[in-house]
């Protein structure tokens, strides 16, 4: 059986605080943040709290709703916010569905490994009705058991992030402005500056071309370089 200090250990116990913190910073209430979740403001507090573990998808929505990277509550990672107005009741929409996608890539991931529900809930402790629930109905599976789940089915639970839709778009947008605001400055500057459109156009093309034709491309402008010097 997987033992709790198996947690990583930034989700463990910086998760609660982590989720407080964004939700102090984007100026969202408890209740606020309960709404978008469909459940009561006594349960969302349980998460901030640390009585209760969130879900994966709860995360990710709520994450999206806070102008936040899921990731950044996954590690010890700053990230960048990026603040973007949305209706609530779409965020509970996108919810539901991710909670039974989320059932159903579990169900396959424990299928393939030929895992039955008697020996995942010996690998993790968790009862074998639960187990069973959190797949049929697509119940919220809290962080601490899905990684139980994960380690035992041996998927790593960053892989069951969304990959598509508009929370994945989300994702791979904080992370592009992430890696732009670890650039020098002086890159930024270029990137950002207009002249510089040319000469990104450019690079975007070379980089397409393929090293053998860039081979050619070089050969065919140092000929040019020989003629014009004779």
């Amino acid at each position: 059986m997987f033992e709790s200090q198996n947690i990583p250990e930034v989700v463990y116990s910086q998760l609660p605080k982590l989720i407080t913190n964004a939700r102090v910073a984007a100026g969202k209430s408890l209740k606020q943040c309960a709404e978008v979740l469909g459940i009561s403001s006594k349960k969302y507090q349980h998460f901030e709290s640390g009585e209760s573990w969130i879900s994966l998808p709860e995360l990710e929505v709520l994450s999206y709703f806070l102008g936040e990277n899921p990731q950044s509550f996954l590690s010890s990672q700053t990230q960048i916010d990026l603040k973007e107005a949305i209706s609530p009741s779409r965020l509970q929409k996108l919810l539901d569905i991710r909670k039974h996608i989320f059932s159903a890539t579990l169900q396959i991931a424990r299928t393939e490994k030929n895992i039955s529900f008697k020996e995942l809930s010996e690998l993790t402790g968790i009862p074998s009705a639960r187990l069973k629930r959190y797949e049929k109905t697509g119940a919220a599976i809290p962080l601490d058991e899905l990684v139980l789940i994960t380690k035992a089915l041996e998927k790593p639970m960053e892989l069951l992030l969304d990959e598509n839709g508009v929370l994945a778009q989300w994702n791979r947008n904080q992370q592009k402005i992430t890696a732009f605001s670890g650039l020098p400055e002086n890159i930024q500057e270029f990137v950002t500056s207009p002249e510089s459109r040319t000469f990104l156009e450019l690079a975007i093309h070379l980089k397409e071309t393929g090293i053998e034709n860039l081979e050619s491309i070089v050969a065919s402008l140092q000929q040019l370089v020989n003629k014009v010097k004779s």
